[in-house]
């Protein structure tokens, strides 16, 4: 957003932001910091980007950019009883929530016992004696359940019969 801002050339909304103009603050910020450094740093952010939305105002709310800044603060972020914005506890932050401002629609999920970001895919495979053949395949959000991927395939597919002539699976209409 502050890229957005810099380039109408409205300087006045930049006051003390203008270090995110700089190529390389995205490894000052997180990638050089050491993990008890983050949470200050974190809170700077959070502090900084709340003060970049109020001085701004009502100018840029129809561009995209204000509001994916908007949404992170409300997903991710929450006011005290003593009215101090600060980062929600990371268990408390949605699935749905904004992962990344470049793919807003990305979701996130803990599977096993692994952190995944994005979009999950299924791949349907038939295998016979000639070899095999990916026969579906989709795509959707990471919160979709492998469980739901089987049961839409059955639904597409329809049920599915051992054909022993060829030995391998084959629809079969009932």
């Amino acid at each position: 957003m502050v890229k957005v801002v810099y380039k109408t050339g409205e300087y006045e909304h930049l006051k003390n932001m203008e270090y995110y103009l700089d190529e390389d603050d995205r490894n000052r910020t997180i990638y050089y910091r050491k993990n008890k450094e983050i949470t200050k740093r974190l809170q700077e952010i959070i502090d900084g980007v709340y003060t970049f939305i109020k001085e701004l105002g009502k100018a840029y709310t129809e561009l995209p950019e204000y509001g994916l800044l908007q949404r992170v603060l409300k997903e991710q972020t929450e006011i005290t009883e003593e009215g101090k914005i600060v980062p929600v506890e990371k268990e408390k932050i949605s699935p749905d929530s904004l992962q990344n401002p470049s793919d807003p629609y990305a979701t996130y999920r803990k599977k096993a016992v692994k952190d995944y970001k994005g979009y999950v895919a299924n791949v349907v495979e038939t295998i016979d004696k000639k070899g095999s053949t990916i026969t579906s395949y989709d795509y959707d959000v990471n919160t979709h359940s492998d469980s739901s991927f089987c049961k839409e395939t059955i639904e597409k597919l329809g049920k599915q019969k051992w054909n022993n002539n060829n030995s391998r699976w084959s629809l079969q209409q009932y």
